[in-house]
């Protein structure tokens, strides 16, 4: 195969070409072509082919039990580069093994179909044999890059999704990307709207990360039935669960397209999928959220916390409330308790941490009045969700600290861009104030669970600057006994438009 722009554009014209009239004898071939771009303009963009682990200077090839892969780079320079993994698949072979397992008639059908041109199962084994190394975050000669957010850009020239590109949308938008679709027409008149769409993602985010959801969307958005991908990754789709599965808003619809072809054992692998790892965060949060309380306790700063955020909200003329903060039950007990609240909405990541919050604000001694203010909901701030538009104000207690610093730039897209309300009050501890705490060592944060701790002068910065990015005003308090020396031991910032 040759290498370059010229390899590059022949796997495209090969795939327009083909896709768009399947089930004919246009694709009736020996090989079908496969495509998946990687682009990014991080300087230097050509630090790409360090991350993938693949020299952008040469072709490289791979044998896989379906055919070929190759990666190659149509565009390598310090301003732009694009990495592309193309499969040739070979689609007699494929098809011979396919009917021999199922014993299956030969038909034409078997032969002459679009399976060697829609990216699917075969895409998402290729991403995890090539890209192995990417996808564990392993770089040798860019370590701290590999765990660095960057601008990248994904393109699959042609996926085939039957339910419409509504569900290209909800399986990557939630993750923070920005999606572009096209529909592939068919070239002639056909009674059914084409189910072929070319798919571009792009946002800030970590190589690895991208590659991941790839890897795991990939065969979920392509309904054909394959199973060659689900026996041998069903394993490793459940120990990704910790990741973004188990908050993702169709983790269900993913979970089932994996689990379908093994239908003895769907309900036992599915609650191992969406349960199992509740009840592990439950253990692991009631841990950390013992070691934070203790450190806090004396200080009562829930207390104080709820007294502020309260206030703020009040100032701002905010009465109907999302609360992320849902597990800072003194936060959520007061605005639930304040009838000046019209509307509370409680967000936390599962419904077992939702069944612990109503027992600890007392739901079911609450008056019918209250109870009727307020709302719970399974979500996080990590995915965008149309669920969390239309609120007055949105309340992050505490919560920010618990993101890895490489998430915020999309967490901050999703909270001041996409749900974009008036008011947004975060609260976060002060790095400072933490030599005040007896027993807590020197450099250790207040709770296992918190990614960072800021100062206060790194709050106030990514305060002010967060709030010119996109249009509003922020305003710094200190909660808690003000300290000359270190400050108060947290920090909060309203953000008002």
């Amino acid at each position: 195969m040759t290498c370059g722009t010229d390899s590059f554009r022949l796997a495209q014209q090969s795939v327009a070409v083909a896709v768009p009239w399947p089930n004919r004898g246009s694709l009736a071939e020996s090989e079908g072509s496969m495509l998946l771009t990687i682009s990014t303009d991080h300087a230097p963009a050509t630090d790409l082919g360090h991350l993938l682990g693949r020299n952008p200077d040469r072709c490289h090839s791979f044998t896989l039990p379906f055919g070929k892969a190759h990666v190659f780079y149509p565009v390598s320079t310090d301003a732009q580069c694009t990495a592309a993994l193309l499969l040739d698949v070979d689609t007699v072979r494929v098809s011979r093994e396919a009917r021999t397992r199922a014993n299956d008639p030969k038909t034409l059908t078997s032969f002459v179909n679009d399976r060697a041109y829609v990216a699917s199962s075969w895409m998402s084994i290729a991403i995890s044999r090539v890209f192995a190394t990417a996808m564990k975050g392993e770089s040798r000669d860019r370590a701290k890059l590999a765990e660095t957010a960057i601008p990248l850009r994904a393109s699959v020239p042609v996926v085939r999704c039957r339910e419409g590109e509504d569900v290209l949308r909800k399986m990557f938008e939630p993750l923070g990307y920005a999606v572009s679709t096209t529909r592939i027409e068919y070239d002639r008149e056909e009674s059914a709207d084409s189910p072929y769409y070319a798919l571009e993602i792009s946002g800030n985010v970590r190589l690895r990360d991208l590659i991941t959801h790839l890897h795991v969307v990939l065969p979920v958005i392509d309904d054909d039935g394959e199973t060659e991908i689900l026996d041998e990754e069903l394993k490793k789709l459940v120990e990704k669960r910790a990741g973004f599965l188990r908050t993702h808003p169709e983790r269900e619809r993913i979970a089932r397209r994996y689990l379908a072809p093994l239908e003895n054992s769907v309900p036992d692998a599915l609650a191992r999928l969406l349960i199992e790892d509740e009840i592990d965060l439950a253990a692991r949060e009631d841990h950390d959220a013992r070691i934070e309380v203790a450190l806090e306790a004396p200080l009562e700063l829930p207390k104080h916390r709820a007294r502020a955020i309260v206030q703020a909200l009040r100032a701002s003329a905010s009465k109907r409330v999302l609360d992320f903060a849902a597990g800072d039950t003194e936060v959520l007990k007061a605005l639930v308790l304040d009838p000046y609240f019209e509307r509370v909405v409680a967000v936390e990541v599962s419904t077992r941490a939702l069944d612990r919050v109503a027992v600890a604000i007392g739901h079911e001694r609450l008056t019918p009045q209250a109870k009727a203010r307020l709302e719970f909901l399974v979500g996080t701030p990590a995915y965008r969700d149309v669920r969390f538009s239309g609120y007055d104000a949105i309340v992050l207690a505490e919560v920010l600290e618990q993101f890895d610093l490489e998430r915020l730039p999309t967490l901050e897209r999703i909270l001041f861009e996409f749900a974009a309300p008036a008011t947004l009050v975060v609260t976060t501890p002060n790095a400072d104030y933490n030599t005040r705490f007896v027993g807590l060592p020197e450099g250790d944060h207040r709770s296992p669970a918190h990614r960072f701790e800021w100062t206060r002068a790194k709050f106030e910065g990514w305060a002010t600057e967060t709030a010119e990015r996109f249009g509003y005003r922020a305003r710094l308090a200190a909660i808690g006994a003000d300290d000359p020396a270190t400050g108060a031991p947290t920090q909060m910032a309203v953000f008002t438009r």
